[in-house]
């Protein structure tokens, strides 16, 4: 309970921002509430990244959504026969572009 008229205040502005960004979401849907999270999570991707050195980070990032989600067994299934790894690569092709380590090694063969 706030007990200052400044605290009451503060408490009615974030409770309004709050509200008014959470309008939009369905019923059971949720966002992080810091940067925290995404940050984390990049983190994580990062770490993968030495994993796949030759594929570079930025095709890493169709993965991201695994990191952030609940995975079943069943989930992780039905993800591989539904969608191909041609898709993929597609659709890195057309959202991501050229990968910066790609740039790199077409500009130290020239």
């Amino acid at each position: 309970m706030c007990k200052s008229i400044a605290g009451r205040d503060l408490k009615d502005e974030l409770l309004t921002f709050l509200t008014d960004e959470s309008a939009p979401l369905a019923a059971n849907e949720r966002l992080p509430g810091s940067s925290e999270v995404l940050e984390s999570s990049l983190g994580k991707l990062k770490s993968f990244e030495g994993d796949f050195a030759k594929s570079g980070f930025t095709s890493l990032l169709p993965a991201f959504g695994a990191l952030v989600g609940k995975l079943t067994p069943e989930i992780i299934s039905q993800a591989l026969v539904s969608v191909s790894g041609k898709n993929v690569k597609h659709w890195i092709k057309q959202h991501l572009g050229q990968t910066f380590l790609s740039k790199r090694r077409l500009a130290l063969q020239n």
